[in-house]
């Protein structure tokens, strides 16, 4: 007689799972169960948390969900309630079994826990289904309870260590060969380097990872984005369980001064420039066009457009600069050259002179943020001293409450903002990155700077450059210095 077709759903959270959650146990287990001798199973393995994830957003559900209505199955199978649903058992039942009954009403289920079809419905299922809720809660909250602990006695709480640091103690110590490589990967990132390019220059060079592997540009990307760099832990960082994107930098929760950095602020804080500039400018910094985005017309104040008219398999270029609205065009050719000149000339002028001027600028924020530290403080107490004064017995006590309460957490919030500028502007001024990139920038010879390099110096400190194509002059105006 021929069987009747089934799947069964294997689960386990990760890879690292073993024992009663692996999948050959799983497997097992359920082809072992006197109903089961009835079907011809399919099976369908997913890794995937079912407390970080509901049950319709698992992909292995999804694909068990699509087959039931749409194949020829009659029954699905499951190692026991916490293989299916970490939440109660609603996200199952509701997105799962349901949507599949309503669908099919003669479809069946089995559990390995328990004899016979299985019933969403009996108590028994139901309270095992709320107490592997239960179970996933107590062990999130012994987890958070620990990483807490960990954190308050400045260890690092779980996970390799990043590439520079080894775990001693439960805390990050500078690793002495490893750190000159991570200050080189953010010293080549300022100048606009690609990830890429980062990458293959360790490779070629026989730089080993700390696998003795090879560099990659995702490994670069990591690096060039790890707080833990200038001395901070973060968490929370991915926008999810299931989805590794970053959030942004205001949306996670960042402790200062947790570990021993090993780059200067200032590193850190070009870094994140050049970041943005690509982000506004376009990633390709190799491009023929230099002042593309800044090159602007004196008479029309628009932006210059950049035109390539070069033929295929020509061997000269064709390049311009073009005013979309008075239709004027010029060759970057005749642009650059005076413009490198004067640019160089005129950053290095302001290089130096602001140098000192830079310092003081440092030392009156440091000075402005600790006078704003105090009297936010003294305001918070001036608040907490009211709300002490709230009578229970008068009818308004609650609104009081509630409004003071409000006003409380806006000046905690932003004492907090405080801290953390002073702790910046503290980094810049205790640290020798900020007179060392002085120094790098002043002393070198920048005519000599690859395209994509010079590109990156131009968006970094140029505002705009207005060509006039009556005089043919052209005039650069920098922007302020940023750190």
């Amino acid at each position: 007689m021929e069987k009747s077709k089934a799947l069964g759903i294997l689960r386990k959270s990760s890879y690292k799972q073993k024992n009663n959650l692996s999948f050959d146990i799983q497997r097992e287990k359920i082809l072992g169960l006197p109903s089961a001798q009835e079907y011809d199973i399919e099976f369908i393995e997913e890794i995937e948390s079912a407390y970080h994830s509901s049950a319709s957003e698992r992909s292995g559900m999804q694909e068990v969900v699509e087959k039931a209505i749409n194949g020829d199955y009659n029954a699905l199978f499951f190692y026991e309630e916490s293989r299916v649903s970490r939440q109660s058992g609603s996200d199952f039942v509701i997105d799962i079994v349901r949507e599949i009954a309503r669908r099919k009403p003669y479809f069946k289920f089995y559990s390995t826990s328990k004899s016979g079809e299985w019933d969403p419905d009996s108590l028994e299922v139901k309270i095992k289904m709320i107490s592997s809720e239960s179970d996933s809660r107590k062990i999130s909250q012994r987890v958070i309870d620990t990483r807490n602990t960990l954190l308050g006695n400045k260890k690092r709480p779980g996970g390799p260590p990043p590439y520079g640091y080894i775990l001693v103690e439960g805390k990050l110590v500078p690793v002495e060969h490893e750190v000159p490589i991570v200050n080189f990967i953010f010293f080549l990132a300022i100048w606009g380097t690609s990830n890429k390019d980062i990458s293959n220059l360790l490779n070629q060079c026989n730089v080993p990872t700390r696998s003795n592997g090879n560099w990659s540009p995702s490994s670069i990307d990591v690096i060039l984005n790890n707080h833990t760099y200038i001395g901070d832990y973060t968490n929370g960082k991915r926008k999810s369980h299931s989805n590794g994107a970053r959030k942004p930098k205001d949306q996670f929760e960042v402790i200062k001064d947790f570990n021993e950095p090993i780059i200067p602020q200032i590193l850190w804080n070009l870094v994140v420039q050049v970041r943005q500039l690509k982000n506004d400018f376009g990633m390709k910094m190799r491009t023929p066009f230099l002042l593309r985005g800044v090159i602007e017309c004196k008479k029309c104040s628009e932006i210059l457009k950049c035109k390539d008219n070069t033929p295929t398999g020509s061997k000269n270029s064709y390049l311009n600069y073009y005013c979309d609205k008075c239709k004027n065009k010029i060759s970057p050719e005749l642009v650059h050259p005076e413009f490198i000149k004067k640019f160089i000339q005129k950053i290095l002028t302001v290089l130096t002179d602001s140098k000192g001027y830079t310092k003081q600028m440092l030392k009156q924020w440091e000075k402005d943020l600790k006078s704003k530290s105090t009297d936010l403080k003294h305001k918070l107490d001036i608040v907490e001293y009211h709300r002490s004064l709230l009578d229970d017995s008068n009818e308004l006590f609650e609104e009081w409450k509630s409004a003071l309460q409000v006003t409380m957490d806006s000046f905690k919030e932003q004492i907090e903002l405080n801290k953390e500028e002073l702790i910046k502007v503290e980094r810049l001024m205790s640290n020798k990155g900020f007179t060392n990139l002085f120094s790098i920038i002043t002393n070198s010879n920048l005519s000599m700077l690859r395209q994509s390099e010079l590109r990156i110096l131009v968006l970094q400190f140029t505002k705009r450059v207005i060509i006039d194509f009556i005089d043919n002059e052209q005039h650069i105006e920098l922007k302020s210095l940023s750190l």
